[in-house]
């Protein structure tokens, strides 16, 4: 889920001489095959390649200069089907990070959490690392960084979450969970038990970064080496009676997950319809505001374009 590390973890992943992870989100990869996988001719690959060319993921390739043209890619996408077309496009816009020849490829796009039994059964090889947060951590971030609501945070975390746990229990070994507090406190012991799961030779490399995940990373990781400023930052950004509004939305799921005690789960109580009503648009407001300041008027409109007419087409 957003902003529960998957950026991080990314980069350590990538860091591995056998893991190339393209560090744009897809966000299309289960709309391809819930639409495509039965049935992929000469129509289907056409309406392959307008969804991927009209992307965010190939517009942040195309601004890197790491784009493939539109012959390629309709070459890309002229897979025998869909599933393929995936692979293949996936392991050429992985090139740019140097890899060679027999690395894994993996896509870190939130969302595919939700559309796990998906994505497994079309890539019957395919492992799923699901990063979880402790949520009160996690809406503390969203708020920072999008200016998103802690409650609304709250509900979508506890939604997601409890929805990626039970598809993923039917996956058993090929599913495996993650606790970002974990990680940050021994980052070389989980790394080597990830490395492991993937049945890949530990490289010291993951241990570090090359450089922080994002421009809202602590300082202390120019250096390379995990924060654990990273945990709590609920203490100095949410006020207490936000605390205790979000555990009270989350309590079911945070409670199996041992972020809660379980006698906090009499005071479960949902998003109100008059909560609701007061912060969705608020929300909204300052998550376009986000966009403004981070592409300008005529980016974050093609931005919300893009990410509609995914959303129309049912993957988002």
């Amino acid at each position: 889920m957003s902003r529960s590390g998957t950026q991080l973890l990314r980069e350590l992943l990538n860091r591995h001489p056998g893991i190339a992870i393209p560090r744009k989100e897809t966000h299309f990869i289960p709309l391809l095959l819930r639409r495509f996988v039965r049935r992929y001719g000469e129509d289907e690959r056409r309406q392959a390649f307008r969804i991927v060319r009209g992307s965010d993921f190939y517009e942040d390739l195309r601004l890197a200069g790491h784009a493939p043209d539109d012959n390629e890619l309709r070459e890309l996408m002229a897979a025998a089907d869909v599933r393929q077309a995936v692979e293949r496009l996936m392991r050429r816009c992985a090139v740019s990070e140097g890899k060679q020849a027999g690395w894994l490829w993996g896509d870190k796009t939130p969302n595919n959490m939700v559309h796990l039994p998906l994505l497994a059964q079309a890539f019957p090889r395919a492992r799923m690392l699901h990063i979880i947060r402790d949520p009160r951590d996690r809406a503390a971030s969203a708020r920072r960084v999008w200016g998103a609501d802690p409650l609304l945070s709250a509900e979508l975390w506890a939604r997601k979450v409890a929805t990626a746990r039970r598809d993923g229990m039917t996956l058993g070994e090929r599913y495996r969970e993650l606790r970002y507090e974990e990680l940050v406190a021994d980052v070389e012991r989980r790394m080597r038990k990830v490395c492991e799961w993937l049945e890949l030779e530990f490289d010291a490399g993951v241990t570090r970064l090359e450089r922080p995940p994002d421009k809202y990373a602590p300082r202390a990781e120019a250096s390379g080496r995990i924060s654990a400023s990273r945990t709590a930052h609920r203490k100095d950004e949410l006020a207490p009676a936000e605390v205790r509004r979000i555990e009270e939305i989350v309590a079911p799921v945070a409670i199996e997950l041992g972020y809660l005690p379980r006698d906090s789960a009499a005071r479960h109580r949902g998003v109100t319809f008059g909560e609701r009503l007061f912060r969705v648009g608020v929300d909204r407001g300052r998550k376009a505001g986000f966009f403004l300041r981070r592409w300008g008027l005529r980016g974050a409109v093609r931005h919300i374009a893009r990410r509609a007419f995914l959303y129309r087409l049912g993957t988002d």
